[in-house]
């Protein structure tokens, strides 16, 4: 199987600018638990995703590694640095108590939703 990246079509305005990620038929998302405060993730826009089976996570699912820039907020200062976060399968969400998900990533800047920290 690979890793599909899927976009939102651009009729969709409040989704403008978003990718969401495939593996076979099963459908992605980041969950807060993985990745801090998912609202300030850009998803790289060349990342194609990695998948790795991890047998330790939900009983066994394939996890995948994605490109990202990690943007922070500190009083007045917004910076951002380069990293990966990890996606789950969406069904497997909200198994590790309360938290945000998403499933579909702002793959442009001016479409991450900066909220304070």
């Amino acid at each position: 199987m690979e890793v599909k990246k899927v976009k939102t079509h651009e009729a969709v305005e409040t989704n403008r600018g978003y990718v969401a990620f495939e593996y076979g038929p099963v459908v992605y998302c980041l969950e807060e638990a993985d990745n801090g405060n998912i609202d300030h993730i850009m998803i790289n826009q060349q990342s194609e995703g990695v998948a790795e089976f991890r047998p330790d996570a939900f009983g066994g699912v394939a996890v995948l590694h994605l490109d990202a820039n990690v943007i922070s907020v500190n009083g007045g200062d917004v910076s951002s640095a380069a990293g990966k976060v990890m996606a789950i399968p969406y069904y497997t969400w909200n198994h590790r108590g309360k938290g945000s998900m998403a499933v579909w990533l702002p793959g442009k800047i001016e479409s991450v939703r900066i909220k304070p920290e």
